[in-house]
């Protein structure tokens, strides 16, 4: 009876985990048609000059960027007899859309992350994992998840666009296979290992019409909704379920 009870549990965390994967895949799929296999809305009446839709335009992503900073810790390192305090994202959670794991964060004081000047997350937040073995993996926090509260540590980059409509097209695009390797590459090539500022900022990118853009934020901001929605709850009922499981066995709870 307790493993029916707690399969129920499962089976719906599985079936939300499948939901963001297809949500994500839409997603990409949509941005792959649109801006690398160049057939979006229009395309047809469109002129490819040099390879290139008119109108659009190849540019750095220092052109995009509002916010690119990184994080750091306290002196002396992360206290671990920390219960009540802040999450410290670190790179070990960059590690894709809706996908977080709990049992590994570390946590910092308020009073660090009240008085930190950089490297607080906030909506939409873009996350790159700055060095380490997977330099240039992605990721991008929304709508409290992971949490309402949280923080980035010295190994990670938070990235957002002066516009807000331009956030998930720049996601997306860093997103990309190519552009993961184009960082692991930058990073074999620099004198320090890791990725710094300008590295990021000096990543080129082909800029589609502002109109495009817009409908493109049109169509992802919705599933993007939908998607931390599901990882949000699948945090509720994961933390339900580990705290059901002592007190079924216990007897606490009657089955």
């Amino acid at each position: 009876r307790i493993a029916t009870i707690l399969s129920r549990y499962d089976s719906l965390i599985e079936n939300y985990q499948k939901q963001i994967k297809l949500l994500e895949e839409s997603a990409q799929r949509l941005y792959k048609e649109w801006f690398i296999d160049l057939r979006f809305p229009g395309h047809e009446n469109t002129k490819i000059v040099d390879g290139v839709p008119e109108g659009w335009e190849k540019i750095c992503i220092d052109s995009l960027v509002g916010k690119l900073e990184s994080g750091s810790r306290p002196k002396g390192g992360i206290d671990t007899s920390i219960k009540d305090g802040v999450a410290s994202v670190g790179a070990e959670n960059v590690i894709g859309l809706g996908q977080y794991n709990f049992s590994s964060e570390k946590l910092v004081s308020y009073d660090f992350y009240n008085n930190a000047k950089k490297g607080r997350i906030e909506n939409k937040d873009i996350l790159i994992y700055k060095d380490g073995a997977y330099i240039g993996r992605t990721s991008l926090f929304q709508d409290k998840f992971p949490h309402k509260e949280a923080m980035i540590n010295e190994h990670v980059f938070l990235l957002h666009t002066k516009k807000e409509v331009n956030q998930y097209f720049l996601f997306f695009t860093l997103y990309q296979k190519v552009y993961f390797e184009k960082m692991q590459k930058l990073n074999k090539n620099a004198a320090q290992p890791g990725l710094n500022q300008n590295v990021i900022k000096s990543l080129k990118l082909l800029m589609p019409n502002e109109k495009l853009i817009v409908r493109f934020d049109e169509i992802i901001s919705p599933m993007m909704k939908v998607l931390f929605d599901l990882a949000n709850q699948i945090h509720n009922l994961t933390e339900a379920r580990d705290r059901l499981l002592p007190k079924l066995m216990s007897g606490e709870i009657e089955v």
